[in-house]
């Protein structure tokens, strides 16, 4: 937490009083408060719920978890829950919300959890809030569903106050004309953890889009603001997309995941699974923006930030780039799996002196197309994995298969003198008709090798 008395905490006190004052005088819609002390008080106040719309909602407590079910469409009001912190809410209701603002606002040290139901805003206009949280846990799951669109600004969980969320399930879904995030956390009061295990977050719009975007308070830049404690994302599974479409202007980007964290004392992004798909072309891109958001569309793009990746596919094939990088202080890439499909290329990095610490090993494939040579000119050192140049692969080090391979019809993976790759035993490795296979060094098959196309074994082979 920054100290009350400072200058930046001040400062900020005073504008949110100003946005608050002026929200009113727009006539953005007052928020209708449940706020209670306990499980029993919040049953109470959500009971007969209904925000100026059609239907109502329903809660029951058992122990410190309230239940909150029912239907309620068309709400001109927000929901706001203050959430004490032996307290869980489980959302199981379906909310959709006229309010070109908050369709449910939350607070506290307690945890909200949607596990089912639905929070859906179709706007016209505005800045639109799936939910907004402040401090408090936030966990999705099940068939939960987010959907928030046609508003200029669609949020569909924003995060702040050092609120963390864990993703198991559900789906989540934004579309904006201005700005499209699924996930956006934008806390600079605490440190931040996001963890994601399953589930869907599609991002789609012509202006700024990310499905999962992180940032620290980089644009409110103070030179009293104290460095946060920490900031991480952690994605295990599920399926993340970010669409640019028809972009409207130079600065409109893309980005699966943007991690922004200059304030961070420790900031890390984690990746051992799930699916990471950016589509559309940023208007010139690789040009160079005042800001260090991406400067094209990519699946993955830090700022003073590190990235370990250990699995997962991320696929920039109809995008720019599969990473992105503003090269300043603290960024870090290391990857030792998971499957990269460049668009242009596989990697930028924003232009900068200083050498960018980049090291690829293990089982890693990499995807880039003809001519594309991103990787090594930008600095990175590739120890061992599968490194495509268009239809033409190469085997680096000692590589070992993490998982079932082929090489299909049209591609040839050559093996090259002093490199090895390994079968191991449960993994397949497969030629199609018309790929082809060249051992030039050691191939060794503890595993299944299939051949329909062409092996040209020149040297070492065992198994």
């Amino acid at each position: 937490m920054l100290p009350l008395q400072s200058n930046a905490h001040k400062r900020c006190i005073t504008l949110t009083i100003g946005i608050a004052l002026l929200l009113g005088l727009l006539g953005y819609p007052a928020a209708t408060p449940a706020y209670a002390t306990d499980a029993a008080g919040l049953v109470t106040a959500l009971n007969g719920w209904s925000g100026g719309g059609s239907g109502t909602l329903a809660a029951v407590a058992n122990g410190d978890t309230v239940t909150v079910t029912g239907t309620v469409t068309n709400a001109t009001s927000t929901l706001t829950m203050a959430i004490n912190s032996e307290v869980t809410v489980d959302w199981k209701a379906s909310l959709s919300s006229q309010s070109s603002y908050y369709a449910i606002s939350v607070s506290g040290a307690g945890t909200f959890r949607l596990s089912s139901g639905s929070v859906t805003i179709a706007g016209t206009s505005g800045s639109c809030y799936g939910v907004s949280v402040n401090a408090t846990t936030v966990v999705l799951s099940g068939d939960a569903r987010i959907s928030v669109t046609g508003c200029a600004y669609s949020y569909g969980i924003s995060l702040d106050g050092g609120a963390d969320l864990t993703m198991n399930g559900g789906e989540v879904q934004v579309q904006g004309t201005a700005a499209s995030y699924g996930i956006h956390q934008g806390s600079i009061e605490g440190a931040y953890s996001g963890i994601f295990n399953g589930g869907k977050i599609t991002a789609s719009g012509s202006g700024y889009v990310a499905a999962i975007y992180a940032e620290d308070g980089w644009a409110f830049p103070s030179p009293d603001l104290e460095p946060l404690d920490g900031a991480s994302l952690t994605i295990t599974g599920g399926e993340y997309h970010a669409n640019l479409v028809s972009p409207s202007s130079t600065s409109s980007y893309a980005c699966v995941v943007c991690a922004l964290w200059p304030y961070t004392r420790e900031r890390t992004v984690t990746v051992s699974g799930g699916v990471f798909t950016a589509t559309g072309h940023k208007l010139n891109p690789f040009t160079i923006t005042s800001i260090p958001t991406p400067d094209a569309t990519t699946a993955i793009h830090l700022w003073h930030t590190k990235l370990h990746v250990t699995g997962g596919t991320l696929n920039a094939a109809a995008g720019d780039t599969a990473l992105s990088v503003v090269n300043d202080i603290g960024e870090e890439i290391r990857i030792s799996g998971g499957d990269f499909v460049g668009g242009t290329r596989v990697l930028y990095r924003r232009a900068n002196p200083d050498p960018l610490s980049c090291e690829v090993s293990g089982s890693t494939i990499i995807r880039a197309q003809a001519g594309d040579t991103s990787l090594v000119d930008e600095g990175c050192t590739i120890e061992s994995g599968i490194v495509y140049s268009g239809n033409a692969a190469t085997v680096h080090g000692d590589t070992t298969l993490d998982d079932d391979f082929t090489i299909a019809n049209g591609e040839t993976l050559t093996i090259p003198a002093n490199a090895t790759l390994s079968i191991p035993a449960g993994t397949t490795l497969k030629v199609d008709a018309g790929g082809t296979l060249i051992n030039n060094g050691t191939l060794v098959n503890n595993g299944l090798l299939v051949v329909d196309g062409t092996l040209q074994n020149n040297s070492a082979f065992s198994g």
